[in-house]
C-alpha cells in the first residue's frame, strides 16, 4: 500500500488518498488514473470519482467502487483504538 500511496499524490486529503490506494490495490493503479482523468473532481474518490467506470465490466466496477467504502467506513471504525484512522466521521 505504501508503493501505491506514493503514486497517488493528488488527493483532497489523506482519507481520499487512502480511498484511491484501496481502489488501486483492489482493481489496479491504471484504472485509478483513468478515473481521475475522467472526473470533474479528480482529487476526491469517495462519492465523486470512484463511481466512474473507466471501461471495466459492471461487476468489477461495482466491487471496486464498494471496496474503499467497505474498508474506510465499515472496517476502519472497528479498529479505532489501533490509531487515529484516516476517515473520521
Amino acid at each position: 500500500d505504501r508503493w501505491l500511496w506514493q503514486r497517488i499524490p493528488n488527493a483532497a486529503d489523506d482519507c481520499q488518498r487512502m480511498a484511491y490506494v484501496l481502489s488501486a490495490y483492489n482493481g489496479g493503479l491504471g484504472w485509478v488514473y483513468k478515473r481521475q482523468r475522467l472526473s470533474p473532481q479528480p482529487a476526491v474518490c469517495l462519492r465523486a470519482t470512484c463511481h466512474i467506470n473507466p471501461g471495466i465490466t459492471a461487476a468489477a466496477q461495482a466491487e471496486n467502487q464498494h471496496y474503499p467504502l467497505a474498508i474506510l467506513q465499515q472496517h476502519q471504525p472497528i479498529y479505532r483504538t489501533w490509531g487515529p484512522g484516516l476517515c473520521n466521521g
